[in-house]
């Protein structure tokens, strides 16, 4: 687990419903359940196993939105943290099905610019978090808080070398007009010169 500066503290925390523990464990029954072999297993992970090792998942799964990212971190065995960066978020979609709906719960997949696997695929899935409506707005509004930010660098930056270009421009100007100033006070001064050497010829 990576320590956060205290510059870098989240800006909010997702909460997730505890009725996630019970649709991972419906979930997973499901699938034993699918050969008549798993049946039996799928019964004793429903009502022994499951539930022990679904509400450890439980705790170990988080989600913070921080200024310029969204770090997500789950696993019992092996942890893992995940990283996306809000600027590379092109949307959060809901998603549910029949056991989702039941349960009064959500999905929402996080789309990512360029990092998602495979074209119609997510970057990352949160179940059952609470207010997800709500999280879904403020992790948009941080990412659109960061492209108008990045825009107006841009164009401060583009302003700044237009001044700089104008006020390289103008001494350039300014020296050509000095440099043909003094040509015709060199012309004027010979031009006399010249029409009295005629008239004396």
């Amino acid at each position: 687990m990576t320590q956060d500066t205290q510059h870098d503290l989240p800006i909010i925390e997702a909460e997730f419903s505890k009725k996630l523990i019970l649709y991972w464990n419906i979930q997973t029954s499901l699938v034993f359940a699918l050969t008549i072999i798993g049946i039996p297993i799928g019964i004793i992970w429903f009502f022994f196993i499951g539930p022990i090792l679904h509400a450890k998942a439980y705790e170990r799964l988080a989600c913070q939105l921080y200024p310029r990212k969204l770090v997500i971190r789950r696993g019992i065995w092996f942890r893992v943290e995940k990283t996306i960066p809000l600027s590379k978020i092109q949307d959060l979609t809901f998603r549910d099905g029949p056991i989702l709906r039941a349960l009064d719960l959500c999905n929402i997949s996080v789309e990512t610019a360029g990092q998602s696997a495979a074209p119609g695929t997510s970057d990352a899935d949160l179940t059952g978090i609470i207010d997800a409506q709500k999280f879904k707005e403020r992790v948009l509004s941080e990412r659109d808080n960061i492209d108008s930010n990045s825009s107006t660098r841009t164009a401060s930056a583009g302003v700044s070398d237009l001044q700089s270009a104008a006020s390289l421009e103008g001494s350039e100007t300014r020296q050509i007009l000095a440099d043909i100033r003094d040509t015709l006070r060199r012309i004027e001064k010979s031009f006399p010169e010249n029409i009295k050497d005629k008239e004396a010829d």
